[in-house]
């Protein structure tokens, strides 16, 4: 039945991810006030760099716990699925201001820095999101919802060590001493 004990539940969960989901984003805004420049800035790289992780592994255990069908997971699903929301809009407002700060710092001006804010970061998100829907719901595929949950984690997986590759080259540049300049030569800084 539609108005079943299940889809109560349902309901009741996406009302709490939704909420805390909102909750979650007004956190980056409270850290910046709270937290002096250089700790807020090491918290967000952190985030940046666990966040794919923690993401994927949410990702799993809602899959593990779909594909069994069983009572007495649901309660896990659902918990997974509320932290997944969270963490998700929580990245979502920090990553949005990691992009503002980096075009903030560009040096172009006019109709390329208009680019960098509005096109590129979203022709990126919008080509990510139709490949993952292209390989995880065509209907020659069909995957069931439990291989998509696993192929998502495993593109998060993927994202996150390309994260963590980033920050070990960028701590191996800082503790050298070695940065690039804006047109590609080393200096020592």
């Amino acid at each position: 039945p539609p108005c079943g004990a299940s889809s109560r539940r349902n309901g009741w969960v996406s009302v709490a991810a939704s909420l805390l989901g909102g909750c979650a984003a007004l956190l980056p805004l409270c850290c910046e006030r709270w937290l002096d420049e250089r700790r807020c800035a090491r918290l967000r790289s952190a985030l940046v760099l666990v966040a794919p992780l923690l993401l994927s592994a949410l990702l799993y255990a809602m899959a593990v716990a779909g594909e069994r069908h069983d009572e007495r997971l649901a309660a896990s699903y659902d918990a997974a699925f509320v932290a997944y929301h969270v963490l998700h809009e929580l990245m979502r407002v920090v990553c949005d201001a990691e992009g503002a700060r980096c075009v903030a710092r560009t040096a172009y001006r006019g109709a390329p820095r208009f680019a960098l804010v509005g096109g590129i970061a979203t022709t990126a998100t919008l080509a990510l999101q139709s490949l993952a829907q292209l390989l995880g719901s065509r209907p020659g595929l069909g995957l069931p919802l439990h291989t998509q949950f696993k192929l998502l984690a495993a593109m998060l997986l993927a994202l996150f060590a390309v994260c963590l590759g980033a920050a070990c080259v960028g701590a191996a540049r800082t503790a050298s001493g070695w940065r690039w300049c804006d047109h590609g030569r080393r200096s020592r800084s």
